[in-house]
């Protein structure tokens, strides 16, 4: 399979980056899936995709939250791309690197400004801001790239994707999640092992026949 994995962004030259990105730029118009996925993920933890000169001098650069600028300046194919995002993990990465509106924020610029330099790109929602939220949520983040689910994007909405509710989960998938949120909080953990075995203490004393330290006598059947 062909890859990226040899992105490293942090130590990388400008030109080198540059040349990166114009392979990942045909990987991704050429391949499936899998090389799409792979490639996405690749540029979002190296950050190669940040600065880079492209062999005709071109410099670009784009701030932390800006990935949704990038790949429209790229001419990525929206509709591809959507479609084949299909890991949690990846979907949090594209979430932690671009904005959610075309107003400048945290480590984001304006798509007025960007437009300066790039009249042809446009600001796309690239996740929901559920998604967004889990992402920034370290708890639900682990909870979800361990069990979670990517759907089917919304319709007519590039990248808006919905997440699997927990209850569509599987009884595996649940426990799961309520250990890892048990494992996140030991004083958590503890109070419910407590009322855990008082609640097992409780239904043993009456399956007995002993309630309030009496003799349960059963009804006959019918009264």
């Amino acid at each position: 399979m062909t890859s990226l994995r040899r992105l490293t962004g942090k130590t990388s030259t400008d030109a080198e980056r540059g040349k990166l990105i114009l392979e990942s730029t045909s990987l991704i118009r050429n391949n499936g899936a899998a090389i799409v996925e792979d490639v996405i993920e690749d540029l979002l933890r190296s950050g190669a995709w940040q600065t880079y000169t492209f062999p005709d001098g071109t410099h670009h650069e784009w701030l932390d939250r800006e990935f949704d600028y990038f790949v429209s300046a790229q001419q990525f194919d929206w509709d591809k791309i959507k479609r084949n995002i299909t890991k949690p993990g990846v979907l949090c990465l594209v979430a932690d690197s671009s904005g959610r509106s075309p107003n400048p924020g945290n480590h984001r610029r304006a798509l007025d400004e960007i437009k300066v330099q790039f009249p042809h790109v446009t600001m796309v929602k690239l996740v929901s801001d559920h998604v967004r939220d889990i992402a920034a949520n370290k708890t639900k983040r682990r909870q979800y790239e361990r069990n979670g689910n990517v759907t089917r994007a919304v319709e007519g909405s590039p990248w808006v994707f919905r997440v699997k509710r927990s209850s569509d989960a599987t009884i595996d998938d649940r426990a799961d999640a309520i250990v890892a949120r048990l494992l996140d909080d030991p004083a958590l953990a503890k109070r419910v092992y407590q009322k855990l075995h008082a609640s097992d203490s409780a239904r043993r004393y009456r399956g007995n026949g002993m309630a309030k330290g009496k003799q349960v006598i059963p009804r006959a059947r019918g009264i």
